[in-house]
């Protein structure tokens, strides 16, 4: 394989990017080198060593605890989890969430045979067990079946550990199309479907 096969391959494993959209992609960063080519390979050598998974929240960001995690304006008693990085993204494009994030890095899926282990239950649990002034988590997960089975596995394993503090178990609400992605929904929707969030 030449190089420019290799870019063009290495483009396609980007979401959504077929053959042709690639192509396009790598002639248009090899006709701008210096505006295209070489400054995606800084940015990509940049975050390739500097972009790290934060130990709390499993967020991605330039430091460890992330940003959202060391943030002292953030209040401690409420823990969103949700399934993957970008719906952190989602969530804090409306700047109406003020809590701690969980990300749980997907959903449970038979059909994809994802089990517990294979998602960040375990330091879930951690930070619940440990965290003796939590008022709510926050289920924020796609309106599907795998969302919904993986809250309703969650509450089982994290009900017991907060039953000595009475602990709420929320999910959202109105706004949240059955089948719905957090990352694809308008802030309007967002909004209405955290504000509205109700007992699991």
């Amino acid at each position: 394989m030449n190089a420019l096969d290799s870019l063009i391959s290495a483009l396609r494993t980007l979401p959504g990017v077929g053959k042709r959209a690639a192509q396009k992609m790598a002639l248009q960063l090899l006709l701008n080198r210096d505006d295209g080519l070489r400054a995606l390979n800084r940015a990509l050598s940049q975050a390739d060593s500097e972009i790290v998974t934060c130990s709390l929240c499993n967020n991605l960001d330039a430091s460890d605890p992330c940003g959202l995690c060391s943030d002292h304006r953030r209040t401690s008693d409420v823990i969103c989890v949700v399934p993957h990085v970008s719906d952190v993204w989602a969530l804090e494009r409306i700047d109406m969430f003020k809590g701690r994030y969980h990300i749980l890095g997907g959903l449970l899926s038979a059909m994809s045979n994802i089990g517990p282990d294979d998602l960040f239950i375990e330091s879930l649990k951690a930070r619940v067990t440990n965290h003796s002034s939590l008022k709510e988590v926050i289920f924020a997960l796609p309106a599907n079946v795998e969302g919904a089975s993986t809250t309703h596995h969650l509450t089982d394993i994290l009900a017991p550990l907060c039953a000595h503090n009475d602990v709420k178990f929320t999910k959202l609400a109105h706004g949240m199309p059955m089948g719905g992605h957090l990352e694809a929904m308008d802030d309007g929707t967002l909004s209405m479907a955290l504000s509205g969030r109700g007992l699991v």
